[in-house]
């Protein structure tokens, strides 16, 4: 197998794993502000908004390990 491209499988599959983990803080979130009180469109934002800070967390993690490399 090519180098890139089992950089690039490895990239694919990290990027894979981080939306996967993103999702499931995500929802994480959401059962816990909806067990606090809080309304269920309000549970939705902020499982939202921890899905796109938790993702961004992991992209740029990801993009300094692939720059190291």
């Amino acid at each position: 197998m090519d180098t890139s491209l089992t950089r690039l499988t490895l990239l694919l599959l990290a990027l894979a794993v981080a939306v996967l983990f993103a999702a499931m803080v995500a929802f994480a979130t959401a059962v816990l502000s909806r067990l606090d009180g809080a309304r269920p469109v309000a549970c939705v934002e902020r499982g939202a908004v921890t899905f796109l800070a938790t993702l961004t967390v992991c992209v740029a993690t990801l993009s300094l390990m692939v720059t190291a490399l």
